[in-house]
């Protein structure tokens, strides 16, 4: 690899390490501020920046994907996409649930993807500093949440908390999924398809469960946030996490999974006044040390084959 393609590289993990983080913002905005159903927020999003990738790809040529194809791409869709953001943003749209807070839950995924990887796939070994590093990542969220017993009797609090926690489980075999590489279609390709696709599932999803917002009702601070998340949170974001990704280890590309809780934790604090106490702080320092050291520990041990 030619250094100004590393360079590159790690430009775009500095980027999404960043805008990822700031997508949570977004997102809370949309669904909380100004009380857009979520799901049709989500479908919106993704819908259109769905559109923008594949028109791209239809002027350069591409064809459509064969049927086998697209079997693959909608089962990672759903597992990557659809679940993971439809549940994530009903999760934000409860006014107790911080932006900050729904983006530590979702650091985990690492840590999910470790059980199943153990015990599910049985393809990766059950280390001390595995154990340890799921220790500290799940009692880290413990922490968070310690100050607020009474708002977690709450069952609206209850359900939000859990779609975050099955986002995340979602977006971890979604990206056991994907880390199956299918070398017949372009990832960038690929890509566009997931997020048209997604988008498609969500307004479907939206239209059977919320009361859709017609489209010249959509409050204008919506629009630029869902402006924002197609541009900085989907176009330009994954772009550079695929390109990171072909020109980097899986590892260093990891680094942004460590910043994005801290930037959204930093902006909900400053932006919307967000709670941040010293059991939210020192939760995410311990989940995020426990997400490390499960990272860390995969990386340096090999797959077991079958």
């Amino acid at each position: 690899m030619s250094q100004q393609h590393r360079k590159r590289a790690l430009a775009a993990v500095a980027l999404i390490s960043f805008t990822w983080g700031t997508t949570w913002l977004a997102s809370k905005l949309a669904v909380a501020e100004y009380h857009m159903p979520p799901l049709q927020t989500g479908g919106l999003r993704f819908t259109l920046a769905g559109i923008l990738f594949l028109i791209y790809f239809f002027i350069k040529g591409y064809r459509l994907p064969t049927i086998k194809q697209f079997g693959k791409l909608i089962l990672l869709t759903l597992f990557f996409l659809v679940f993971s953001n439809g549940l994530t943003l009903q999760a934000l749209a409860f006014p107790g649930m911080s932006s900050g807070i729904g983006a530590v839950v979702g650091a985990t995924v690492p840590l999910w993807v470790a059980i199943l990887s153990i015990f599910i796939l049985r393809n990766q070994r059950l280390t001390l500093q595995v154990l340890l590093g799921l220790v500290l990542g799940f009692g880290g969220i413990v922490v968070i949440f310690a100050k607020d017993l009474q708002a977690i009797a709450d069952p609206k609090f209850e359900m939000a908390i859990l779609y975050l926690v099955l986002a995340s489980l979602s977006w971890s075999i979604g990206t056991l999924f994907n880390a199956k590489k299918d070398k017949s279609i372009d990832p960038f390709y690929s890509l566009g398809w997931q997020m048209f696709l997604c988008g498609l599932f969500l307004i479907g999803w939206s239209y059977y469960k919320e009361e859709m917002v017609p489209l010249a009702a959509i409050d204008y601070h919506v629009w630029w946030c869902i402006a924002y998340l197609i541009t900085i949170g989907s176009a330009i974001s994954f772009v550079a996490y695929i390109y990171a990704l072909k020109h980097l280890p899986a590892a260093q590309v990891a680094v942004y999974a460590y910043i994005n809780p801290i930037i959204a934790l930093i902006l909900g604090f400053f932006w919307r006044h967000e709670e941040l106490n010293w059991y939210i702080a020192v939760g995410a320092i311990i989940t995020l040390v426990g997400v490390y050291l499960v990272n860390n520990a995969f990386n340096k041990q090999p797959e077991i084959e079958d």
